[in-house]
């Protein structure tokens, strides 16, 4: 299963797997290091890992949605004056 760091509190990262769902992780069971924004993939056994190509492409496509949002919000911003 997949899982998007949302944010951290407390203990548990507040999580959003792979059909939406928040789900809380305690935060000792996922990688030190793992941060808000990471992918991380549980395996059989429950080892969460960071997978750094997902989290690379899921920032590539928030950057892509972001841009063109701005982009647009500056287009229509221009069409009121």
């Amino acid at each position: 299963m997949m899982y998007s760091i949302d944010r951290f509190e407390g203990i548990y990262a507040v999580c959003e797997d792979d059909d939406g769902e928040m789900v809380d992780i305690l935060r000792e069971e996922i990688p030190v290091n793992a941060r808000e924004g990471d992918i991380i993939v549980s395996d059989e056994y429950g080892n969460f890992t960071i997978d750094p190509e997902e989290t690379r492409r899921r920032r590539k496509h928030i950057l892509r949605l972001l841009r063109r949002s701005r982009h647009t919000s500056e287009e229509n911003n221009g069409d009121e004056e």
